[in-house]
């Protein structure tokens, strides 16, 4: 498996863990991460949910194996996968964490994208290497590209690592950790926020997620029925 979880109430820690050590996408792994969050979603124990990596990468991107083994069929499956993880990720009601200890690319800069919050190491960093690779960023560029400036996210498409404290300085990483455990520093900066209601977390989610592109007086109308909502089941 590519996947390890560990329970660390009020944590749940998921560990991205490929045998090359890169932690490529593959659909069996974005399966077992659906798995998981689905599982950990009824969990009442979990507060929160860390993704992590190993100490040199967080996760490089998607793997599609062989170019001369692919078929249609393969690459419409990991294209499913992929939507459906990070559908999982964005709907979990939950807070999610990225915890990133080292280099991330293609749709590893996605899943960080993906998650509510992120902690990562000073040497952390971010790009795109899909151009150099015969291939280019499509699903996995879609949510960053709401989150960078255009001229960025052309120099990413270009392959140009990313320094976390540039990321950082745009509000795509939460925290910088200068050394040690970056999972520990996920948890450790959770800690710091005073105690929520996980109710009012998830509906507050769902609220940002719903009113993406809509005008003001929309968005006033949804978050009218999502207070209701919230307000009627304390």
């Amino acid at each position: 498996m590519a996947l390890q979880i560990r329970e660390e109430f009020p944590f749940v820690v998921l560990t991205l863990c490929s045998a090359d050590h890169r932690n490529l996408l593959t659909v069996e792994t974005m399966q077992e991460l659906c798995g998981a969050l689905e599982q950990y979603a009824c969990e009442s124990r979990c507060e929160a949910v860390i993704l992590a990596g190993n100490e040199e990468y967080f996760c490089f991107g998607g793997d599609l194996g062989n170019p001369s083994e692919r078929t249609g069929q393969g690459i419409a499956a990991f294209s499913v996968a992929l939507c459906a993880v990070h559908r999982a990720i964005a709907s979990f009601p939950k807070i999610t964490i990225a915890a990133v200890a080292g280099k991330t690319g293609g749709g590893g800069v996605s899943l960080v994208d993906a998650c509510d919050l992120a902690v990562a190491r000073k040497e952390a960093s971010f790009e795109f290497p899909e151009l150099h690779n015969g291939s280019a960023p499509m699903i996995s560029f879609m949510g960053v590209r709401n989150s960078l400036p255009k001229k960025l996210c052309y120099e990413m498409m270009l392959a140009k690592p990313v320094p976390a404290e540039r990321f950082l300085e745009l509000g795509m990483i939460n925290q910088i950790v200068p050394s040690g455990d970056v999972v520990a520093a996920a948890m450790e900066y959770w800690k710091s926020i005073p105690p929520c209601n996980l109710k009012a977390i998830a509906l507050c989610k769902q609220y940002y997620m719903a009113t993406q592109g809509m005008d003001y007086a929309q968005q006033l109308e949804t978050g009218r029925h999502y207070l209701t909502s919230l307000l009627f089941g304390i």
